[in-house]
């Protein structure tokens, strides 16, 4: 079993506490060490924080509320043990004096290494451009990989189009999500083919930068669908070889993106032929989803559904079963696709509103794209 420690949300605790002014006491040390993972599944967390009264551990599969009490030792090390837990990624987080602290990420390796854990093999690249959005009047960037082989290929590839949550940037399918690892081991196993990703900025801001949080303002889906069409795509097609056809290109996302991967897929069946939506949930003015507002708000298909039924390759659906009022709503919207013989397919699988539904829901999807 090995361990892969990444303190991505993490500079050093101490860098982002406030700078000592004169006269005034020096700042608390707060200094993260690297998680130890062992055999059995179980890991060690240690924090150096020699002025905390109390530290407590959890991960993200664990409320905050549960967090395990450290022990502290002569040097202000203060040292626990998780677990065991199941093979995966997680967000953990120390409890000092009260206040919860993300560290970083702590990889979980199996026996049987899951999709997301990377091995020796043959490696996609990720690039990073930015481009100016003309309808936004701002500049922002788009995450791109490619494949295995890409650069030695002379081919065309299919393209998906794949977005982020409310919460994240363009980064995060690769950096937290390792859609990245996840591509390269099922291309390698033959699971999925050999693909183009796009990772664009789903919030119509500019794209955060070192130094600068994203502030994540309202959203407005009208505006990203217009610079995902009218600047990503074309910048896209300019500088990779992806296919045009709309058979050869899918758009799938999770939470906010879930919802915009469904509404734009819907909306541009003449660009997008696959489309799958993760922990997507859909705006209700008041009360829950009902059928008159699924018909409403999607009457362009529903009305005439024989031009949807003609070009749609797949609509697939999935959801954490925890996240009871999304699973609600997503029956429903596939209940009305169903009712107007629009084929669908609406899953759930262990877990809530978290990464470990997400990487688990692309794993599951990619083996289906452009067969």
């Amino acid at each position: 079993m090995s361990t892969l420690v990444v303190f991505a949300a993490l500079l050093g605790l101490t860098a982002s506490l406030p700078a000592q002014r004169a006269g005034q006491p020096p700042a608390p040390t707060l200094r993260p060490l690297d998680p130890q993972v062992k055999e059995d599944g179980t890991v060690i967390f240690s924090i150096l924080a020699p002025q905390a009264k109390s530290v407590a551990v959890y991960v993200d599969t664990m409320a905050p509320s549960a967090a395990v009490p450290l022990a502290v030792d002569s040097r202000g090390v203060w040292q626990g043990r998780l677990g065991p837990i199941e093979a995966d990624i997680y967000t953990y987080s120390f409890v000092v004096d009260g206040v919860s602290i993300n560290a970083g990420l702590v990889e979980v390796v199996g026996r049987t290494p899951e999709a997301w854990h990377p091995r020796k093999g043959p490696h996609g690249s990720i690039h990073a451009h930015w481009y100016d959005a003309k309808a936004l009047g701002m500049l922002r960037s788009v995450y791109v990989y490619t494949p295995p082989g890409y650069e030695a290929s002379t081919a065309n590839y299919p393209v998906l189009y794949l977005l982020h949550g409310s919460g994240g940037a363009e980064d995060v399918w690769v950096s937290i999500g390792a859609a990245n690892v996840i591509l390269d081991n099922l291309i390698a196993d033959g699971k999925a083919k050999p693909m183009v990703v796009v990772m664009p900025f789903g919030h119509a801001e500019p794209s955060p930068r070192v130094g600068r949080a994203a502030t994540f303002t309202a959203r407005d889906n009208t505006a990203f669908m217009k610079d995902l069409v009218d600047e990503i795509m074309p910048l896209v097609q300019r500088t990779y070889r992806v296919s045009r056809r709309a058979d050869d290109r899918a758009i799938a996302g999770f939470s906010m993106g879930g919802s915009q991967a469904r509404q734009i897929g819907f909306a541009r069946l003449d660009l997008f032929h696959w489309i799958a939506p993760f922990s997507a949930g859909f705006s209700t003015p008041a009360g829950d989803l009902t059928v008159e507002m699924v018909e409403q708000s999607y009457a362009g298909i529903l009305e005439d559904p024989a031009p949807t039924i003609a070009a749609l390759k797949l609509y697939w659906a999935a959801c954490g079963a925890d996240e009871t009022r999304l699973v609600t709503q997503n029956k429903l919207f596939a209940d009305v696709l169903n009712s107007r013989g629009i084929r669908q397919t609406f899953l759930t699988i262990p877990g809530g509103h978290t990464w470990h539904v997400w990487r688990r829901n692309l794993r599951d999807l990619l083996p289906l794209l452009f067969r």
